[in-house]
């Protein structure tokens, strides 16, 4: 099964109201690839049961990429500088 959008981690895969342990029942592969280990996904899926009832199949996942910690301090940076700056209509750059 496939996951729109980058994978930065899944929360929990949920079928049939039973949680699915990662790595010993699914993992995902690049790109956003969800596989289930020792087993299949479900065929049919009830759509108008809640999630977590027999018949349901439901995965929670936070999309987008890791970054690391140069990214991190970069945005932090840019945020604090605009953030300093912003007011008036300048937002204190060089050419302000």
């Amino acid at each position: 099964m496939y996951l729109p959008g980058p994978v930065y981690d899944v929360g929990s895969v949920d079928v049939d109201g039973q949680v699915l342990t990662p790595g010993a029942e699914y993992r995902v592969d690049a790109p956003g690839k969800l596989v289930r280990l020792g087993g299949c996904w479900p065929d049919c899926r009830d759509m108008a049961a809640v999630p977590g009832e027999p018949g349901t199949f439901t995965v929670t996942y936070r999309w987008g990429l890791p970054v690391d910690e140069a990214a991190v301090a970069a945005v932090s940076e840019l945020i604090c500088h605009l953030l300093k700056g912003c007011g008036g209509g300048s937002c204190g750059g060089p050419h302000s």
